[in-house]
């Protein structure tokens, strides 16, 4: 759900060359709601429409069954040089609970999938197209989200 923003444009949407627009309103998935300005309200209101359809508690049964399937917690390297493989085992290993993780790396983070596999819940945010600079506002909204 993104609320008060503009719509996505193409990185490149050059004039002549395919849309510039990657939403179209024929998608059965892209809703476009104007709520008045009161998008906290709404969102409350949606909420809660959510809440009644699926009921309270579904999300937590949810989290706890994945809880029961996952590997085991990645281990911390102990005097191993340093590689990408066992920079991505730091990063799992260091990572609390429910934290927000913003990947801008291509080259070195591929083995980050494997060694957080194991992690408690986190959000992962990556890297897309064309995204150079994605990292630090990225992190910066999240810890503004998140809070404390």
């Amino acid at each position: 759900v993104t609320c008060d923003a503009r719509r996505p444009i193409a990185m490149f949407g050059y004039d002549g060359q395919g849309p510039s627009h990657l939403l179209r309103q024929t998608d059965d998935d892209v809703w476009e709601i104007d709520c008045g300005g009161d998008v906290a309200g709404n969102v409350k209101v949606l909420l809660e429409e959510v809440v009644k359809i699926v009921g309270e508690g579904v999300a937590d049964a949810k989290i706890a069954a994945e809880a029961a399937r996952r590997p085991p917690p990645p281990t911390m390297p102990r005097d191993a040089k340093l590689n990408p493989v066992n920079l991505c085992a730091v990063v799992a290993c260091a990572q609390p609970a429910r934290c927000v993780v913003v990947d801008e790396s291509l080259t070195s983070g591929g083995s980050y999938w494997d060694q957080s596999a194991g992690c408690p819940q986190f959000t992962h945010l990556t890297l897309t197209g064309g995204a150079i600079g994605f990292g630090p506002p990225a992190s910066v909204g999240a810890a503004v989200a998140v809070g404390p």
